[in-house]
């Protein structure tokens, strides 16, 4: 839930999305969006109030308006106010913005919608709120979700926050701009490699202490018979450290489950679960797996179905699974790239409680994974799919990826990044500044969690550079 406090018609100043939309308004050609024209640092002084224009800057509803909205010194934002739908503003250098609001505001959010790169930076009572760079315009609204980029910071009471944009790359402008407030963000899970020596889990007290749900990983997998099989010797140990360090007020702990990697490479994976006599043997041995591990639930991740008939069978296998756990009180989820979440059935996709979104793994033009507009369009993907907000997990790699392309995984922990710092020797990684600003998006969209994967990559909290410390 959520409050924002938005400027009304101080809004057309900021919305080209709308003219993509709308084809340029009315049926005319779009006059030259306005440029800002101010010094290359604005301070208070050099703002000032446009005329008229906050008269007509409260909406109705449950939604404030700022008291006051300034721009930079010397600009006439008046026609942006009063002209129709699709005008945006130009940012060609650095250019600050003042809102006012009313005594005892609690702001923690801005919704920015820039076309192109830049720098934001968000101040309040003398202090950085926040001060990060965008890697690409901000998505348009697609699928149900709100576009724009979400730019987190801590609560923080004041009556004027100023918004200071600089351009990174010609051609700036602005669209859509809201400050809100974030009451309350979302649960955080995480995945844990099976292989973990239960010593390591020392250091990871607190973190798991901040989790609602542990999922060990490449631990078990089904065979040909659909009989269950622990394939990492050091799984039992893993799982009675973890229940130990966790307590009985820890996370909730599954396992994942896949078809064995030679059935995959055979391509006779689907062969284990076509009929609904393999899938019945299947969730039997699933099941009593739960019972003998003392686990709370499951999660499939089968990377991936070779085609439309196996497809087919790994959604009549989660449909017939969340039946069948529902009734003996065990979770269920199951992790999709966002590509694949168009392959499920209509049933499984309503039968599933939870979806993992993989939203890593996943490459802009210039070799950077797993960036804000990746997350947005990975939601987008698995709402297409018809999955419900509730249903998703958003997925943060703690991991970077070469810029280059090249194979190689390096641990953001081993990184030494700093709070916003996504880049370092050649590899792109999400920075706490990064993986904070997703969460706040996965939240204000309605969401039932976010993930990591996995723990062991993240620093141990309650460091401040912690990807999961970030999202609390």
């Amino acid at each position: 839930m959520y409050r924002a406090y938005r400027v009304s018609r101080v809004l057309a100043a900021f919305l080209s999305a709308a003219l993509l939309l709308s084809g340029c308004g009315k049926g005319e050609e779009s006059p030259p969006p306005p440029a800002v024209s101010s010094p290359a640092a604005s301070s208070e002084a050099d703002i000032q109030e446009p005329a008229q224009a906050l008269q007509s800057s409260r909406p109705q509803g449950p939604y404030p308006a700022p008291l006051s909205v300034l721009g930079p010194q010397g600009v006439d934002l008046e026609p942006l106010f009063d002209s129709y739908y699709g005008t945006f503003l130009q940012i060609p250098q650095e250019s600050t913005f003042s809102f006012t609001f009313a005594p005892g505001t609690t702001l923690n959010f801005l919704r920015v919608s820039p076309i192109g790169r830049c720098q934001i930076k968000v101040e309040a009572g003398g202090r950085v709120l926040y001060d990060a760079n965008t890697e690409s315009s901000s998505p348009l609204p697609k699928e149900g979700l709100t576009g724009g980029i979400i730019c987190r910071f801590d609560d923080t009471e004041a009556d004027r926050f100023t918004l200071t944009v600089t351009p990174l790359e010609e051609g700036v402008c602005l669209d859509e701009t809201a400050f809100g407030l974030l009451e309350q963000g979302l649960p955080a899970s995480a995945y844990l490699p099976a292989s973990t020596k239960p010593k390591a889990l020392g250091e990871y007290r607190e973190s798991l202490a901040l989790l609602r749900q542990v999922t060990l990983i490449t631990g078990a997998c089904w065979d040909a018979q659909g009989e269950v099989q622990v394939i990492d010797q050091n799984y039992p140990a893993l799982l009675a450290a973890l229940k130990e360090y966790a307590g009985e007020d820890g996370p909730k702990i599954l396992s994942t489950f896949y078809p064995a990697r030679e059935l995959v490479r055979a391509g006779s994976a689907g062969e284990s679960v076509a009929t609904p006599e393999r899938r019945s043997a299947l969730i039997r041995s699933l099941i009593a797996h739960c019972e003998e591990y003392g686990l709370d639930g499951i999660d499939f991740d089968w990377e991936t179905p070779k085609d439309e008939s196996e497809w087919a069978f790994y959604s009549a296998l989660i449909t017939e699974a969340a039946k069948a756990l529902e009734e003996r009180g065990l979770l269920l989820s199951a992790a999709l790239y966002p590509g694949d979440c168009q392959y499920l059935s209509s049933e499984a996709v309503a039968a599933l409680p939870t979806l993992n979104l993989m939203a890593y793994d996943q490459f802009d033009d210039g070799g950077r994974h797993s960036t804000y507009l990746a997350a947005y369009e990975a939601a987008a993907k698995a709402r297409g799919a018809g999955f419900a907000p509730a249903q998703l997990c958003l997925g943060i790699p703690t991991y970077g990826r070469p810029l280059d392309g090249s194979a190689s995984w390096p641990l953001y922990r081993d990184a030494a990044l700093g709070y916003a710092q996504n880049e370092a020797d050649g590899a792109y990684y999400n920075s706490p500044a990064l993986a904070r600003d997703k969460a706040a998006f996965a939240a204000l969209e309605g969401f039932g969690e976010v993930f990591l994967y996995h723990l062991g990559g993240d620093l141990p909290a309650p460091d401040r550079l912690s990807l999961l410390q970030s999202l609390r």
